[in-house]
């Protein structure tokens, strides 16, 4: 089940990086020479660019690039920055290494989707203001809810796995 749940991440991060991207190069056109960059702790837009390449394509690059890594560290995770010698080479049992392997996958995985997703937000916000769209502020309870669950979900997980690992919980 978790497999699935990593797989089926995978694939919406993936249709939501190429949903932004796509929506990005067809409103292109229509922004404004001026688009919002930031914006102010109540969701209003404070700071402006100009309209050029990096001012709107930047996070939509680095969803691709962050998909791309998860990717990257699902299928190929012996080449990516995870304890994968460590896990590897101790003296857990075979069974213990899988767990505590796969709950490792997950964890990065789950992160790296929390990430594409809020970038995927700011465009939208982005995007939004720029063309004219009612409502599109940044709300700032999102961004606040975001970064807990963020902070939330890697503390307990990386917990998890290291008891797991030590072999306190199997």
């Amino acid at each position: 089940m978790i497999k699935k749940l990593r797989i089926i991440l995978l694939v919406l991060s993936g249709i939501l990086t190429l949903a932004i991207l796509v929506t990005s190069i067809l409103l292109y056109s229509d922004l404004p020479a001026r688009i919002p960059t930031h914006f102010s702790g109540t969701g209003v837009p404070d700071n402006f660019s100009n309209k050029n390449f990096w001012s709107v394509f930047l996070l939509p690059i680095i969803m691709i690039i962050m998909h791309g890594a998860s990717w990257l560290v699902y299928f190929f995770p012996q080449y990516s920055n995870i304890p994968y010698g460590l896990i590897l080479n101790s003296s857990l049992d075979k069974n213990t290494k899988k767990i505590v392997f796969d709950k490792v996958k997950t964890n990065i995985v789950i992160i790296f989707a929390a990430v594409i997703i809020m970038l995927a937000y700011i465009q939208y916000i982005i995007l939004g203001s720029g063309i004219g769209l009612t409502n599109s502020s940044l709300k700032p309870w999102i961004m606040i809810v975001w970064v807990v669950f963020l902070l939330g979900f890697g503390i307990f997980h990386s917990l998890y796995i290291w008891r797991i690992y030590k072999g306190l919980k199997k």
